[in-house]
């Protein structure tokens, strides 16, 4: 018994999975706002997030729970995630003012919120797009650099006074990449 369980336990196997499975919305969420530093945000807000990307997590279809796979990402649950990706990445959230009570129509208010971006603030463009590719996506080709280094230039200064702007408009744009919806 005991050889069988050191070989379950120790051994690797290929995982040709990896980088396949579409992010479910709370994944998403909570990695946007681990990413972020975001503590402020209501969990009412949350979960009428969820809820619109077909994840209500208080009426689960079925025991089995949610369908998943590819019915994570349609193109209208894709433009809401890169809706929700802008808000937070601009220091903004919806306010919970905006949903009064089922009778009144939402009045959408949005409140500011704290946002940080943990970077190294000592590296060029090249690490730093390098430091967050690799926390941040599965795999980048050619095509997919070319377009980090069109966000944050050769000539870009980690000193400079928009610096911590220019890593936040690269962090918006990497979490609306296909590429960042997989697990």
């Amino acid at each position: 018994m005991q050889p069988l369980l050191l070989k379950i336990f120790t051994e690797e196997y290929e995982k040709n999975t990896a980088g396949s499975k579409i992010k479910d919305p709370l994944t998403y969420i909570l990695q946007v706002k681990k990413e972020l530093s975001i503590t402020e945000v209501d969990n009412t807000i949350v979960a009428f997030f969820l809820m619109q990307q077909g994840m209500d997590l208080y009426n689960q279809l079925n025991v089995k729970g949610w369908e998943g796979g590819r019915s994570w990402l349609t193109s209208q649950l894709f433009l809401q995630r890169n809706n929700v990706a802008d808000l937070f990445c601009n220091g903004k959230n919806i306010s919970q003012k905006s949903f009064k009570n089922a009778e009144d129509k939402p009045n959408i208010e949005l409140e500011n919120i704290q946002i940080h971006l943990d970077w190294n603030k000592n590296g060029n463009n090249t690490k730093i797009i390098q430091e967050l590719s690799d926390r941040l996506l599965f795999k980048v080709d050619e095509n997919l650099q070319k377009d980090f280094e069109n966000v944050l230039k050769y000539d870009f200064d980690s000193k400079s006074e928009g610096a911590e702007n220019a890593v936040l408009r690269l962090f918006n744009f990497m979490i609306k990449t296909p590429e960042f919806q997989l697990i």
